[in-house]
């Protein structure tokens, strides 16, 4: 396995020299690496895929605290509750309300404006099940709050977790779609048929 990336000084942190130690360590009894860097900016939108299967998450958690930044990631506000609300917000966990009248774009703009530093998570499938449509929010977030999509791949293929490249979203938000749907066709989820 290669050597783990650093967490550059500008994104939020996650953990100390114990929690990475650990994380990486069962990384590499996993025979996952994590290739590419993350890049040194303040806010970010991380776009991750293919999302097949429940493992995606528990391996993003691992990568993050290999790592030691904090990606925040989207749940129903339902779940934040004793015992594990402490735990879930203090790992990155963003509660929902989707019946918010203002909606999750407004939500999540709200958040990366009261915070300087900010990484959010988000499958574009939206689901661990098969969709041939993905959800753009994730673009139309990073152009409302003016910040690049890091493109995040997971491949059980070659145990990869790959910090691909930043992507600045242009006014065609089914072009770009289309670019990163691309993108992505590189990687091999878990469970290959649902991508």
């Amino acid at each position: 396995m290669g050597k783990i990336p650093e967490c550059p000084d500008e994104l939020p942190r996650l953990g100390n020299a114990v929690t990475r130690f650990l994380a990486s360590g069962l990384l590499r009894l996993s025979g996952w690496e994590i290739k590419g860097e993350l890049p040194n900016r303040r806010q970010l939108v991380v776009a991750m895929a293919p999302h097949t299967s429940n493992w995606d998450f528990a391996l993003a958690m691992l990568v993050m605290l290999s790592i030691g930044v904090k990606a925040s990631w989207l749940a129903k506000d339902t779940i934040f509750r004793w015992p594990v609300k402490s735990l879930l917000l203090a790992l990155g966990g963003v509660p929902v309300n989707r019946s918010a009248p203002e909606g999750l774009l407004q939500q999540l703009a709200r958040w990366y404006e009261q915070n300087e530093r900010m990484v959010i998570g988000i499958t574009p499938e939206g689901t661990r099940s098969k969709t041939e449509k993905w959800k753009s929010g994730f673009l139309r977030l990073a152009k409302k709050v003016d910040v690049p999509v890091l493109l995040a791949g997971l491949d059980y293929k070659s145990k990869t977790f790959v910090l691909g490249e930043l992507y600045y979203p242009g006014d065609d938000t089914e072009n770009d779609m289309k670019e990163i749907r691309q993108y992505f066709k590189r990687f091999t989820g878990k469970y290959p048929h649902l991508a």
